[in-house]
């Protein structure tokens, strides 16, 4: 991942620092492996943490001393999701592509899975990030994260926003990142009202119009309008033909949707992918949802 898309991912500002990027590393890997996540989500998470552990020893991360047992290359890492987790070291890993090819997942649910890092940033049910970090989060194993923390920096954020657009109703960055905001919080309407209104402005063809497009996709898709999510992710493929997310995300909509699921046109979809970004993460996954598309029923 490039750093701005680093930022966006971990649900920060553009101009956030190395220091904010690792604290919030830090902030979620603790989290993501606590008690506090719910039962039903569990897998999820480990699954999550093992993607931001990813980013993190990327970015060369690391969160004070490892302790003996970390340094020990026979020690047992704890891989259940409820253990507490440790100060993030950096140690070998495989990568994160191969280890999540070979765990034990339906088509569906690593779609699911799958969806949630392309389509829907860092989030789950109940929970918020905020775009603008205007609460940090805690950088050591004695503070609790406290998501409503979060929601409330994401509510202030909100209304210094508005008040922003009411003295200037065409400040584009103003419009994209209250947009963001929304969407990160999973309040899908009004993060279409807000992108509406952003390509209103500007009705260019710019990243960020793009991006708008997109995410009015993502939107729609969530609130099951699946013809309005179809619509604008063809608007950006008309655009840029060769936009390998959009790809994914229209193979996505059409595999997945419960109204008129369409496989053959995932599988084109997917196989676009593959043709325009080969060799990427995401033409890996999409390879694998058409392996197993191919496999016969029952066949795990």
């Amino acid at each position: 991942m490039k750093q701005a898309e680093i930022r966006q991912f971990l649900g920060l500002p553009r101009n956030a620092s190395p220091e904010e990027i690792e604290r919030r590393c830090n902030a979620l890997l603790e989290w993501l492996g606590s008690e506090s996540v719910p039962e039903g989500v569990r897998p999820w998470a480990a699954a999550r943490r093992a993607l931001i552990q990813e980013i993190a020893e990327g970015l060369g991360i690391t969160e004070g001393e490892a302790t003996d047992e970390e340094e020990d290359d026979d020690a047992e890492e704890p891989v259940a999701p409820a253990a507490r987790p440790r100060a993030f070291a950096r140690r070998r890993r495989r990568p994160l592509l191969r280890r999540l090819l070979e765990s034990p997942l339906s088509l569906a649910a690593l779609g699911v899975f799958v969806g949630m890092i392309v389509l829907g940033g860092l989030w789950w049910r109940g929970i918020i990030f905020s775009k603008e970090e205007t609460v940090n989060p805690p950088s050591s194993e004695q503070e609790s994260f406290d998501p409503q923390q979060y929601l409330a920096a994401q509510q202030q954020r909100i209304r210094e926003l508005e008040s922003t657009l009411a003295a200037n109703p065409k400040d584009t960055a103003a419009l994209f990142e209250i947009a963001e905001t929304y969407i990160v919080g999973e309040s899908w309407e009004n993060a279409i009202l807000w992108f509406t209104k952003l390509l209103e402005v500007d009705p260019s063809n710019s990243p960020d119009s793009i991006h708008a497009r997109i995410d009015i996709g993502t939107a729609n898709m969530s609130l099951k309008k699946y013809a309005e999510a179809e619509a604008a992710f063809t608007q950006v493929l008309a655009i840029d033909p060769a936009n390998a997310q959009t790809h994914y995300n229209m193979g996505f909509l059409m595999a997945f949707r419960s109204d008129a699921p369409n496989l053959a046109g995932a599988v084109k979809h997917w196989q676009e992918v593959i043709r325009v970004a080969p060799g990427t993460e995401l033409a890996q996954i999409a390879q694998v949802h058409l392996d197993q598309m191919q496999q016969p029923k029952g066949t795990p």
